[in-house]
Parts: C-alpha cells; structure tokens; sequence
C-alpha cells in the first residue's frame, strides 16, 4: 500500500527522532596509571664539630673506677678524674697539675699517699712530665728553685722518655719524636748535641730543647 506524500514524510521523521534518543553506547572506565614520585635527596647529615673528636687517656691509680676513657680534644686532667669516679681517699693529688691538658694514647697515674716509712712513687715518677707540677710546663722555674739536682731531675733523659713524654717538648710533635726514638735504637744518646743528627731538629730547636732534656 502506498502512503501519501505528506504521512511518508512524518514517519520517517518520526523514525530518525527515535534513533537519535537512543543513548550512546558507554565505554568502560580506564583506570589512571600511577607513575612513582621521583626521590626526593635528604639533607647531609651534618659534619661532626673539630672540638667533639676524640682522645682516649687510661686513667690508672688511685681512683674509684679505674679504666681508659674517651675526652674530646682539650679535655684536661679534672675531667680524667671525674670521668673516673673521683680520686680515691688515699690518692696524692699535690703534685699533678689537674689544669694540664690530657695527651691522647698516655696513661694518666694517680698516685697513693705514702704509708708509714715505705717510699711510694710519686705522680713525677708515674706520669709524662706535662701531667705533673714539677716536672711539666712551670717545672723549670720550679727546678731552677730548688737547685741544679733538681733542675736536671726535671728534665726528659732522651735515653729514657716514651714517646708521650717526647711530644710535651716545645716543637716536638708526633714524627719527630718517632725520629728520637729510632736514632735512640740505633745508638743511644751520648750527649744532648746528638739532637742535631734527628732529622728536623736544627741549632734552633735545639738551643731550645738544651735546658729541657738530659741524657745519663
């Protein structure tokens, strides 16, 4: 059957208004793609200060807790003894310099009071020279008070010192004071003018060191 012109014409508008009210076909979701975060640097930690390195001094003797401890550099003898417990109560304490800075690798000997007629070795006699009153940075006006046996008595014998004691001399420093000991081991001194065969010492220093050391 045929339809007339004007009814063909509304169907067929009809027809294309229903095809375009159906909804669009849904297309699924994409989930996002996570990409990492790039790292982030720290901060550096920050650089130990020059005054917290360490020394480590044995502290031996007449004190409660006797042990090796570690002291940032320019610790002196007080903090020795109080990192020690104290100074036990038969400790002899008049003759070390407890203001004397403490000397990294040396033993720091507190000593005991005498008893009765034994003699008992005092702090001079146990210590490097720059741990005691009479024999470290003032025991040369001390020495020069009480006479010349004193005076040469506080002295460092260049035939005995260790190398601790060696360092405490003016301009001395750890490798000139290996270099005493290796020309001591190869021929021991015979005369305080032998420091001007240690390499580094020259007539200077030596004039220096000459009322500070002995030999015997």
């Amino acid at each position: 059957m045929r339809l007339a012109g004007p009814l063909y014409a509304v169907m067929a508008s009809l027809a294309v208004t229903a095809l375009s009210c159906q909804p669009a076909p849904r297309t699924p979701p994409v989930a996002p793609v996570e990409t990492a975060a790039p790292p982030v640097a720290g901060p550096d930690p920050p650089a130990a200060p020059e005054g917290e390195t360490s020394i480590q001094v044995e502290v031996q003797g007449a004190v409660v807790d006797p042990d090796s401890y570690s002291f940032p550099r320019g610790a002196r003898l007080q903090d020795a003894l109080d990192a020690a417990g104290g100074p036990s109560p038969h400790a002899e304490l008049r003759d070390l310099n407890i203001a004397a800075r403490l000397i990294d690798g040396s033993v720091l000997t507190v000593p005991y009071q005498a008893r009765g007629e034994s003699p008992t070795p005092g702090a001079a006699d146990l210590n490097v020279p720059a741990y005691t009153r009479s024999r470290g940075q003032y025991g040369a006006a001390i020495a020069g008070d009480a006479g010349e046996g004193a005076a040469s008595a506080a002295r460092i014998n260049l035939n005995r010192a260790t190398q601790s004691e060696l360092e405490t001399l003016p301009g001395v420093g750890p490798k000139t004071a290996e270099k005493i000991l290796r020309f001591r081991a190869l021929q021991p001194f015979s005369s305080v003018d032998d420091l001007r065969y240690v390499q580094g010492i020259g007539d200077k220093r030596l004039e220096t060191l000459r009322p500070l050391v002995t030999v015997d």
